[in-house]
């Protein structure tokens, strides 16, 4: 069974918590320098065998094109900005290297040690040496000795010199022919990029080889997998106790609380197909029967200071509830939150964490689009099982009211948060736009217990909606004792009356050409503000690193692939630099190949960009506030400017059509015959771009363009391209 967190180190995670400032906890970033390896990534041609693991074997293609889509991925990976170094997390872990490795000198200086911000479980080496581990797979670790053993299997992976499966297929063709969509670059790192079976299976035997040299204690393996094989859910299996999401009068009926859980069953066992690491059991019995009687020989679990691995830990645990959230993974967010709130009930960081839960749970679930957010319970084990089973149950109406009462109560006990201001108030226009019309329909009184259960207190003073668990549920019936305390707040009941009317686009229009001041505003809206201009007005833009791909379509009976191009994509951040004025913009690119050793803060932006905006896409029709609103307002700030986006180039390669049929006719007019010649011999290049814009002040997309270009990307017409892109934002008109 899955090693169950003990109270000592639940201990120790609550007093490492005094050594960090968790209740204001903001998002890991990378420090200086950044490594060569991110800033001059390689993909090496399929003729470079120097730069393969496979140069003596001269008829393994497949391992060698393997090889390139390997090196290829990690050049995506480092750009992304998704990977951490020389923050306190993949410091430690690179200090555990050390020590796991001390007797391995000539193979620890060939490795190095990256972490991935993913909440995903999962660890592998690059054939470059570069070891990446998720803050998934730390979070769900209990000691230093278990981060030794995944880096000695590591290392096994690089000496073995293994490549991970990397697969072709998953392009799909977009609203265009030539536009093709790729899956996400976490759905390509986890989902299929794996080790074959007998790879992992040799990886895990000759890693504990190596572990045995470290004296480190020979059980932390067998932990190792049960990790791998519970890979699958959150870093532990606790009760959920719904008190937490109740208050006096938010009482949860009976008939949304599950009594019963099914126990954790591994996807292994239960679905061999969805199972994230393959084969898990038999592998533990290989290392089992590999380790015989020397599980009694090593004892130590920790090298290092145990506190660090502490802190190490919880900061992958709270990266990874932000990570959730960015993922619009709700449920898993809110799990993680409850259980480390469990040891920390006030910190302010989780607090926001289960507020930001339950308002993109409410907003998907007044879209009609629930079903996207919450997975079906009867599909889960484990107690986490409750969870589900209650949002499954709770309606729009409810789960809307449950939000709200979250966010006010939390934004009382932490009035200067922007963050949980700017969701109340959100989660107010939700409530009045989609449910409740008038304060009247929610209750002024405590609803009166059931017979048989007086609901008092031990002096007799009754308690209303203690006892009020009823398997009768109405239409949004409990909630409407929801607010019974804070109905008569006036703050309350002004935000009500205000959003209740804003509502209407034309009370909207009223209140503010009436000057009508919004609670909590700064200063009133005059007619003037609320008059849009008729342009936008765009003097400064910001992209991320542009996307700068060939596909290679002369042979039709080849699989379709993209490569990347990144000599294409530095070319295409400078022309983007250096002919904006010509359109009367400013433009600054964030990309690794402009960046210097020095440039760790853009680097840190360009993550946090990139993140942004893949969370702008998930959500697609349901427009909500960014998982990290306060620093999108630093970014703007910091670049004085509204507008981020995003570019993406794919110069297209293909096979002429009707060569016969043209190079035929220009046989019977001689003149045409050199054009004939050299339309049969040559290629049709075609060159599409793909520009989103986004209003970073208001999430919403402004510019979304896609254009189709039969040329060639020299940098000619690549300038060209950038141009007209430019002068067509420089045009952009205020959309209503």
């Amino acid at each position: 069974m899955r090693l169950t967190i003990t109270c000592f180190f639940l201990l120790a995670m609550g007093s490492c918590a005094q050594a960090q400032d968790f209740n204001n906890y903001t998002p890991l970033e990378s420090q200086n320098p950044i490594p060569d390896v991110v800033l001059n990534p390689e993909i090496p041609s399929l003729s470079d065998k120097d730069t393969n693991p496979f140069a003596e074997d001269t008829s393994a293609e497949f391992s060698l094109q393997v090889s390139q889509d390997n090196y290829a991925l990690l050049a995506e990976l480092k750009a992304s900005g998704k990977i951490l170094f020389n923050d306190p997390v993949s410091i430690y872990m690179t200090k555990v290297a050390d020590k796991a490795l001390a007797k391995q000198p000539a193979l620890r200086r060939q490795l190095t040690f990256f972490v991935i911000k993913s909440p995903s479980v999962n660890s592998f080496t690059s054939l470059k040496g570069e070891v990446y581990i998720t803050l998934g797979l730390i979070g769900q670790l209990e000691t230093e000795a278990e981060l030794a053993y995944i880096i000695c299997r590591e290392a096994a992976n690089f000496e073995l010199k293994h490549a991970w499966e990397n697969y072709e297929e998953g392009l799909r063709l977009g609203a265009n022919q030539n536009e093709f969509v790729k899956p996400t670059l976490e759905e390509r790192l986890f989902s299929r990029c794996m080790y074959k079976a007998d790879q992992a299976a040799s990886a895990d035997l000759y890693g504990f080889e190596i572990y045995k040299e470290t004296g480190y204690h020979m059980f932390a393996p067998n932990y190792v997998f049960d990790y791998l094989l519970y890979a699958a859910y959150p870093f532990d299996d606790m009760y959920f106790t719904h008190t937490l999401l109740e208050t006096d009068h938010l009482q949860f009926p009976k008939a949304y609380l599950l009594d019963k859980t099914r126990p954790l069953i591994p996807e292994e066992l239960f679905d061999p197909v969805r199972a994230v690491h393959p084969s898990i059991q038999q592998r533990r019995n290989d290392v089992n029967q590999e380790a015989g009687p020397i599980f009694d020989q090593g004892k130590i679990w920790f090298k290092l200071s145990e506190n660090e691995f502490e802190i190490a830990r919880k900061l992958a645990r709270y990266e990874m509830c932000r990570q959730y959230l960015l993922q619009r993974r709700y449920v898993e967010a809110l799990y993680t939150a409850y259980m480390l709130q469990f040891y920390d009930p006030h910190n302010l960081y989780l607090k926001k964490v289960q507020v930001k839960s339950l308002y993109g749970l409410a907003l998907y679930a007044n879209r009609n689009k629930k079903y996207m957010v919450v997975p079906d319970w009867q599909q889960t084990d484990g107690y986490w099982q409750q969870l589900h089973h209650l949002l499954t149950k709770l309606t729009p109406g409810e789960l809307n009211g449950l939000a709200l009462v979250t966010a006010w109560n939390a934004r009382k006990s932490f009035p200067n948060d922007s963050e949980l201001e700017a969701i109340t108030r959100e989660l107010f226009r939700e409530l009045t736009g989609n449910h409740f019309l008038s304060l009247s329909e929610l209750y002024d009184e405590p609803a009166i217990a059931e017979s048989g259960n007086t609901g008092a207190t031990s002096s007799g003073t009754p308690v209303g909606g203690t006892n009020l668990r009823s398997n009768k549920t109405g239409k949004d019936s409990f909630i409407r004792y929801a607010f019974v305390d804070i109905k008569k707040e006036p703050q309350f009941v002004e935000m009500f009356e205000y959003y209740r009317k804003s509502s209407s686009w034309v009370e909207v229009r009223l209140n503010e050409e009436s000057g009508y001041t919004e609670p909590g505003s700064k200063k009133p809206k005059t007619p003037a503000q609320s008059a849009p201009a008729n342009l936008l007005n765009i003097e400064k833009i910001v992209l991320n690193q542009p996307d700068y791909q060939v596909m290679d379509r002369t042979n039709p009976n080849a699989d379709i692939r993209l490569s990347t191009d990144l000599q294409g994509q530095a070319t295409l951040g400078r022309i983007f630099e250096n002919v904006a004025a010509k359109a009367g913009i400013e433009a600054v690119v964030l990309t690794p190949e402009l960046f210097s050793k020095e440039m760790v803060a853009q680097y840190n932006d360009l993550s946090f960009l990139n993140e942004w905006i893949d969370e702008r896409g998930l959500h697609k029709d349901v427009e909500l506030l960014s998982v990290d609103q306060s620093h999108a307002e630093l970014l703007q700030r910091k670049y004085a400017t509204r507008y981020f986006g995003h570019v993406n180039v794919v110069r297209t390669i293909a096979k002429r059509q009707n060569k016969g049929a043209v190079l035929a006719a220009t046989v019977i007019a001689l003149p045409a015959l050199p054009f004939g010649v050299y339309y049969a011999s040559s290629a049709d290049y075609t060159t599409s771009f793909n520009t989103r814009l986004y209003d970073i002040e208001t999430g919403r997309l402004v510019y979304d363009n896609y254009n189709l270009r039969k040329m060639k990307d020299n940098e000619n017409n690549l300038e060209k391209a950038v141009i007209r892109e430019l002068e067509s934002i420089r045009k952009l008109e205020q959309k209503p």
